[in-house]
């Protein structure tokens, strides 16, 4: 691969590539690379220097490998990236340098994980992030990382092991119109939970196991269209809704 310098778009996906075939020699000389896919594989780890001459990145999916180490700044020459894919590997934790270097990256997708431990620092470093991924992993409250991503729209953290959250654990999230936490633990709602989530639109907190939702708890919801709360536990919620004038669409079914 090395004299293609030419080259825009890599697709080695579906092989049987392993880390010990993939070092920091494989993608030397690729400076025009836009699309690198290496999903698929067998992959168990990525080292600091295995992305050093793709400045030029824009996609990198590394989406169903066995990937359970990555090296502190391994993304970090990559600092066009938009669309970061890391799903379905093997990942526990996410720690603060992780995410170096990725300042323009506005997808990220992370689930079907092992996830138990975000860093409170993971996101600094990568604050225009728009959309972001962390179901069916093992993470059992809201990360406080969270409070970085402040242009965030869409933020999935279904299927995990969450059993509730407090007042201000969505701070900084103003901007957030979906959020998705079905298929957790959570249980009872009460005002101030959600009111730092003024931007929002759709919530699905669907198979959980909530039993009661304060009056209020939607009060500076405003902007809400859609909410999911199937499969729960409720019995009364008289008056719960009346503030939110945009509501099209609402599921209590059991």
């Amino acid at each position: 691969l090395h004299r293609l310098e030419q080259l825009l778009v890599l697709d080695l996906s579906n092989n049987q590539l392993s880390s010990n075939q993939i070092d920091d020699s494989t993608f030397v000389g690729l400076i025009r690379l836009i699309v690198l896919n290496l999903s698929h594989n067998a992959l168990t780890r990525i080292d600091a220097r295995t992305f050093k001459d793709l400045s030029f990145l824009q996609i990198l999916d590394l989406r169903n490998n066995s990937i359970g180490f990555i090296e502190d700044n391994a993304f970090l020459p990559l600092y066009n990236l938009h669309t970061l894919n890391l799903a379905e590997n093997r990942i526990h934790h996410i720690t603060s340098q992780l995410f170096n270097g990725l300042f323009g990256l506005s997808k990220l997708n992370l689930n079907n994980n092992l996830i138990v431990n975000i860093d409170s620092l993971a996101f600094r470093n990568c604050s225009d992030l728009k959309e972001l991924d962390l179901s069916s992993n093992a993470i059992q409250y809201i990360p406080e990382a969270l409070s970085e991503l402040s242009f965030l729209k869409t933020l999935d953290l279904g299927e995990n092991q969450i059993s509730g959250f407090n007042n201000g654990s969505f701070k900084n999230l103003q901007q957030l119109t979906g959020l998705r936490l079905i298929d957790n633990n959570i249980g009872n709602l009460t005002k101030g939970m959600l009111w730092d989530l003024t931007g929002l639109q759709v919530l699905n907190l669907a198979k959980n196991k909530i039993q009661q939702i304060e009056r209020g708890t939607f009060d500076r919801n405003e902007q809400l269209e859609a909410i999911r709360l199937d499969g729960n536990f409720l019995s009364d919620v008289n008056g719960v809704f009346q503030t939110l004038a945009n509501l099209l669409w609402l599921n209590l079914s059991e």
